[in-house]
């Protein structure tokens, strides 16, 4: 990784077919989010953020908490503007881009849950993919509280990231939650 803090917005990188790959992301906890961009970075201050990535039109789709709601193309780049988050501390923003790819549940159309991984480990996604909705059905009904409905006017989505050197075990991003790959993924043939 060449950010050998891996706090903020960094970049980290993995092998694909014998050739380094690179992704961005964020580990913004407790106070990171001022690296990234201006703002109020402690925990008391909440607002709402709208937030926009321009990414070369090699990677994509870019992630962030919230759905993407337009895209724009630009010469070789593409432009992803999300929905407003709710109000939230500064240090829940996430974003990302890679060349990752994901595993999205068909079965959870309206309450939108994906697995999403470098290439080479989607074949990791199906129990985290399988448990995750479960595990999400199950806390809606204990809680009485619908994850996907705490949008405040949005669908939430619920991405999960697996990262080959994520510093954290996880990270509970509203939308997205970025986690070490280990933590995510499981291979039976090689998993304990």
């Amino acid at each position: 990784n060449t950010n050998p803090v891996d706090r903020g917005f960094y970049r980290g990188y993995y092998y694909y077919e014998n050739t380094r790959r690179y992704y961005a992301t964020t580990q913004f906890q407790p106070y990171h989010a001022r690296k990234a961009f201006p703002c109020f970075d402690e925990p008391q201050f909440k607002s709402r953020y709208t937030i926009s990535i321009t990414r070369p039109d090699t990677l994509g789709p870019s992630y962030s908490n919230m759905a993407i709601s337009s895209t724009e193309v630009i010469g070789n780049s593409v432009r992803e503007t999300f929905y407003p988050t709710p109000i939230i501390s500064a240090y829940l923003v996430a974003f990302h881009v890679s060349d990752f790819v994901p595993t999205v549940s068909t079965s959870t159309a309206p309450r939108p849950f994906s697995i999403i991984s470098r290439r080479g480990a989607t074949d990791q996604h199906a129990y985290a993919a399988e448990i995750g909705v479960e595990i999400t059905n199950q806390l809606d009904d204990y809680l009485g509280i619908e994850y996907h409905d705490m949008g405040q006017g949005q669908i939430m989505k619920d991405d999960h990231i697996a990262l080959p050197d994520f510093p954290s075990g996880a990270m509970e991003n509203w939308g997205m939650v970025n986690h070490r790959e280990t933590h995510l993924l499981y291979d039976p043939a090689n998993t304990n």
